[in-house]
């Protein structure tokens, strides 16, 4: 949804909470990114979805890349060790 620039509750609300408590998602295949309506949405997209995010809370790319990865290992308790295998 952060993708489409009229979804501005939600994009202000993302860009307002703390950054530790979002994960990021696609809505795949149903909810195409704004630009994209037509073609089915995948997980491919994610780098694009956390390149918005970022820009949205004027964050670095790395910055909010490695806390949405440490987040999401802690939310689904994941061991470092499971991820990079």
């Amino acid at each position: 949804v952060i993708s489409f620039e009229r979804a501005n509750k939600t994009r202000e609300a993302v860009r307002d909470m703390p950054l530790e408590s979002l994960l990021l998602e696609t809505d795949a295949p149903d909810m195409p990114l704004q630009g994209q309506q037509g073609a089915p949405n995948t997980p491919a997209n994610l780098p694009k979805i956390a390149q918005l995010l970022a820009d949205l809370r004027q964050q670095p790319l790395a910055h909010v890349a490695s806390v949405l990865r440490e987040s999401t290992l802690q939310a689904f308790q994941l061991g470092k060790s499971q991820i990079n295998s």
